[in-house]
This record gives structure tokens, C-alpha cells and sequence, in this order.
């Protein structure tokens, strides 16, 4: 006796001739959208099933368009305030702090004309060293946040296209 195909039905060993392979094969069909509409086919079918749905819908996702538009118009607006107000304060900070560093320097060139050299040489050397260690730090420390970020962008990102052209 010989094998025959499992879907036929016969028998498929010569040492069990009753027994049997049966086939079940099923098919799924999903279909899936993203975004603030459905896809044409669907709206059609929403509107004979549900006539001025539709337009409702359009209308719904109009709505939804503005106020997310708006939302971000508004966002946009709260971060450029925030980014203008860090950069005034920030430039305040720069002329405060050159106002105090030029008058301890004054001070310390007038000690050191009236005599007090020791008064003198430590204010003046005083700020220079406070000046220099600021610029240090700065520099470290955005040296540091650039390899930070550049750790974290992927090597194998690709190249976004350059705008000014």
C-alpha cells in the first residue's frame, strides 16, 4: 500500500491503513488605520449605513485639527518665553558679574597703589582666578554635553537632507 497525500483523505501509512490527516487552513484579514480619518472605503460605508455620518466625522476631525494646531501654537509660544526669559537672565547674570569682577579689580589696583600689596594681589588674582575656573568649568562641561549627545545619537542614523539649498 502506498502513502497518498494528507489532504486527500486515504490512508497515509502502510502500518496503519484507518488512519487518516486532515487539513484546516485559515485565513485572517485585518485591516488597521491611524490618523484622525478613516479610509475612504470605510467612510463610504459609514455613510450608507449611517447617512450624514460622514460629514460628521470630517467635520470632528476639522475640529480636532484646529484645536491640535492651536494647542501647538500655544506650547511653541509658552517655550519661546521660557527660552527668552533664560537668555535675559542669563545676560544680566554675564553683566553683574563683569560689573562686580571689574570693581574688585579696581579695588585691588587702588590697594596696591596705597601700599597694601598683600590686599592688593589677592583681590586682583582673586578674581582672575574665579574668572578663569568659570571659563573651565563651562568648557568642560559642554564639551562633556556634546559627547553625551553624540553617544546617543545611533551611527547607523541616517542623513537628514540639508535645508539651504
Amino acid at each position: 500500500m502506498k502513502a497518498s497525500s494528507p489532504s486527500s483523505g486515504q490512508p497515509t501509512s502502510p502500518e496503519n491503513p484507518s488512519s487518516t490527516v486532515t487539513s484546516t487552513t485559515y485565513f485572517e484579514y485585518r485591516s488597521m488605520f491611524i490618523g484622525p480619518l478613516p479610509l475612504p472605503e470605510m467612510l463610504e460605508h459609514y455613510e450608507r449605513v449611517l447617512p450624514g455620518c460622514a460629514e460628521r466625522i470630517l467635520a470632528m476631525s476639522e475640529r480636532g485639527l484646529a484645536l491640535t494646531e492651536e494647542q501647538m501654537r500655544h506650547r511653541q509660544g509658552i517655550e519661546a518665553a521660557v527660552v527668552q526669559g533664560d537668555i535675559k537672565r542669563a545676560d544680566l547674570g554675564l553683566k553683574f558679574g563683569t560689573i562686580v569682577m571689574t570693581f574688585i579689580i579696581v579695588v585691588g589696583a587702588i590697594a596696591l597703589f596705597k601700599g597694601h600689596s598683600g590686599y592688593g594681589i589677592s583681590l586682583i588674582a582673586g578674581s582672575v582666578s574665579v574668572v578663569l575656573g568659570t571659563y573651565i568649568h563651562g568648557t568642560s562641561t559642554r564639551r562633556h554635553q556634546l559627547q553625551r549627545r553624540a553617544e546617543q545619537v545611533p551611527q547607523d542614523a541616517p542623513n537628514l537632507p540639508d535645508d539651504s539649498e
